[in-house]
């Protein structure tokens, strides 16, 4: 079953059948108990009213006036009886509705015992019965111990019971559909947004839509938001991936246009050599530099959160293993449970290729600090990175140098010049922003918002 709603709705109906089960019985139970007392009342006001109407004749025997108090005596198979016995079972006098049948009453009982039971008439029918222990006092003789017997047919009772039965199934057999029938109302209410958030997928899929709509519930937002996410960065990086491709070939036409012609060209073949080496180097620039933008574009769409203390901590380590000649000293100040959201090797990127910056740069020491920014990156917050040191420094003019594919502020300085240009690319990608600037140590300051958690 893959439905919720249908999931719900059947452990719901599980669980009210189960409910209304037990309190069906509960209910039938006291029901039949109460029916059971009335009868027993009903019967004990019959025997009381034939010991009223009782009258001794001649002393020795008990008469009963015509017609009875309670027609019900007189007529055969009208479902009341009764009869007044000895002890031992002999009969002082039967009603007349006992012609043709017979009850089975207790032969004896002590003197004020009562005992109601039920049993079988000799026709078969089910019958009530209520017995009372008397003496009767005579004139002039012994108190006679007599047994008054009065029964009641159970059909009028069984009746009733059936009655109740049916008209409580009925009740909670209706208030279970209402209950149902409400529940799945709720339900398509509550599951609309879901529903809307399907759709809109869908819309996405199709190309109708771009994100998925802010206006959701607070339970639901968090999943949009990092959808949208996921959406923004799927798309950036498919177009940066294209783009990367492209420029790749388009950059490398000029180089391999140039060898070609030194090639073909019958000048000094020491002029020669040094032309095509330089364009080779150019183009293993140009393809250091596209490989890692390509791999920055098509990389991991997994967005978690990182800890920023600790990745930066386990930077500066690395690096002070390969930088251990220059004894420089790195001051670290990191936002205690600050997180970067998105993938961990992007991250590691862009603080590695500022750090290790930094490191060849700098003079005697490096600042590093991240904090919690009140700025928005996409749909979420953002944090501030800053790195800073006391190197030159980058002057205004050669900012947009730097930024460049294979630009260089200094020659004489190891690496490929790509290494700021694809921080600027994967920040970029991030929807962040980097900004170059001068740092309080007279050194470069280098300032990028990130997303964060």
């Amino acid at each position: 079953m893959q439905s919720l709603s249908a999931r719900l709705l059947l452990t719901l109906g599980i669980v009210l059948l189960v409910f209304f089960g037990v309190t069906v019985f509960v209910l039938d139970l006291s029901f039949r108990g109460a029916a059971e007392e009335a009868v027993r009342e009903r019967l004990d006001v019959h025997t009381i009213a034939l010991l009223s109407a009782a009258e001794p004749e001649n002393g020795a025997r008990l008469e009963f006036p015509a017609p009875m108090p309670e027609s019900h005596f007189e007529n055969p198979g009208s479902g009341l009886f009764g009869s007044i016995t000895r002890p031992g079972g002999e009969p002082i006098w039967r009603s007349p509705s006992l012609v043709g049948n017979a009850i089975a009453f207790p032969d004896y009982l002590a003197t004020g015992e009562r005992l109601f039971s039920r049993t079988q008439a000799a026709d078969g029918s089910d019958v009530f019965t209520l017995s009372l222990g008397i003496e009767w006092q005579l004139e002039g003789r012994e108190n006679l111990p007599l047994v008054v017997n009065v029964a009641e047919s159970m059909n009028a009772f069984n009746a009733q019971v059936e009655g109740f039965r049916r008209q409580l199934l009925g009740w909670f057999a209706g208030l279970a559909f209402l209950l149902l029938a409400a529940v799945a109302a709720i339900l398509g209410w509550v599951l609309a947004p879901l529903r809307r958030a399907e759709n809109e997928v869908r819309g996405i899929e199709h190309g109708v839509r771009d994100v998925l709509s802010e206006d959701y519930p607070r339970e639901l937002k968090g999943l949009t938001r990092h959808t949208n996410i996921l959406l923004d960065m799927e798309r950036t990086r498919s177009a940066r991936y294209k783009d990367t491709l492209g420029n790749l070939a388009h950059s490398i036409k000029t180089p391999l246009s140039v060898i070609r012609n030194a090639l073909a060209d019958d000048s000094d073949a020491g002029q020669k050599a040094n032309l095509i080496n330089t364009q080779v180097s150019r183009v293993q620039t140009i393809v250091d530099y596209q490989l890692k933008r390509a791999a920055v574009s098509q990389g991991s769409l997994s967005v978690r959160a990182i800890d920023v203390q600790a990745c930066v901590e386990e930077l500066i380590d690395t690096l002070d293993k390969v930088h251990a000649s220059n004894s420089l000293k790195v001051h670290p100040n990191i936002e205690e449970g600050l997180q970067f959201l998105g993938d961990r090797g992007d991250f590691l990127e862009i603080v590695g290729n500022l750090l290790d910056n930094a490191y060849k740069w700098s003079k005697s020491q490096v600042l590093v600090s991240a904090k919690s920014s009140d700025l928005k990156i996409g749909h979420g917050k953002a944090m501030q990175l800053v790195v800073e040191d006391d190197g030159p420094g980058i002057a205004d003019e050669q900012r947009d140098l730097v930024l460049s594919r294979g630009g260089r502020a200094d020659e004489h300085i190891d690496g490929h010049g790509i290494g700021l240009a694809v921080v600027k690319e994967t920040v970029e990608l991030l929807s962040g922003s980097l900004e170059i600037g001068r740092s309080s140590l007279g050194g470069a300051r280098i300032s990028v918002a990130l997303p964060a958690r």
